[in-house]
């Protein structure tokens, strides 16, 4: 499936980085003019490196896990004492 089709600008200009960033630019095949450094296309083309792994939510789910249950046992303790 191919991208978006991006209409030509006034003059025969593409249209800005910000409109295509915002149409969901993903690099027009066969464009006239060259990517220059620091342009949009230059920057989606360059390799990424190496994808970031998520973190992990684990220890997160524990921590939390821990609270509610000493909540809940602290409670439990003040309600059969009394």
């Amino acid at each position: 499936m191919a991208g978006p089709v991006i209409p030509q600008g006034a003059g025969g200009r593409p249209p800005s980085e910000f409109t295509q960033v915002l149409q969901g630019f993903q690099g027009t095949a066969g464009s006239s003019a060259p990517a220059t450094p620091g342009s949009f296309a230059a920057l989606a083309a360059a390799p990424a490196g190496p994808p970031r792994k998520k973190p992990s939510i684990l220890p997160l789910i524990i921590v939390i896990n821990v609270v509610v249950i000493a909540a809940i046992a602290l409670v439990a303790y003040f309600v059969l004492r009394g």
